[in-house]
């Protein structure tokens, strides 16, 4: 159930103990709070892995170059559905998440 403000289930299933939401064919990534790039890197692999995805391991290089630190907060709870904007961090709602835009 969607709340006002982004909650680490709404990220899904931690890997590596970070929350992530994988969006479209695994090239961007979301992960609840602001994170390193290991452990993001691993996180990422473990739910590759899960997936059964066939794909060459990612490292914390190739997630430091890429790796964004962001504030989002919910937009539009009556659509029912995963819906938010970039804020600042000082705007009500407000929740650290990490992108990984590979």
């Amino acid at each position: 159930m969607l709340t006002n403000e982004l909650t680490a289930d709404d990220f899904g299933i931690a890997r590596n103990g970070i929350h992530l939401y994988e969006v479209d064919d695994g090239d961007q990534w979301y992960a609840y709070g602001h994170q390193e790039p290991g452990p993001i890197a691993e996180a990422i692999n473990q739910n590759n892995r899960a997936q059964g995805y066939s794909t060459d391991n990612i490292t914390a290089g190739d997630v430091a170059e890429v790796l964004e630190h962001v504030y989002l907060r919910h937009v539009d709870l009556d659509a029912g559905v995963w819906t938010f904007e970039r804020c600042q961090q000082s705007d009500r709602g407000a929740v650290a998440v990490t992108v990984v835009t590979l």
